[in-house]
């Protein structure tokens, strides 16, 4: 199994479908998650959840529209400070139309 222990890793489309299970897969594996998505109150709930099961690891919530320019640049930069290193990016927000 891979270790990802304090590697810092954005999720986009966090809460819910595969971004939800992206953020679960790679908390059990010891990773701080910065999770980014619209919906805030799913964000929020997700990350409390996250932070009470792994009290040693860092969570970060966004709420952003990623199809945004000027407000994905301006979350980027404040994560760029917070957070100093960035070792991943799944750019996993979308949605589907049948």
């Amino acid at each position: 199994m891979i270790n990802l222990k304090n590697k810092n890793i954005i999720v986009t489309g966090a809460s819910s479908g595969i971004g939800k299970q992206i953020v679960s897969t790679f908390s059990n594996l010891g990773a701080n998650i910065i999770l980014i998505s619209r919906n805030k109150e799913k964000i929020n709930k997700i990350t409390n959840s996250l932070k009470n099961k792994y009290i040693k690891q860092k969570f970060q919530p966004y709420e952003l529209d990623v199809t945004k320019y000027d407000d994905t640049e301006k979350v980027f930069l404040q994560i760029i400070k917070k957070f100093e290193v960035i070792d991943a990016l799944i750019n996993n927000a979308g949605i589907t139309s049948d």
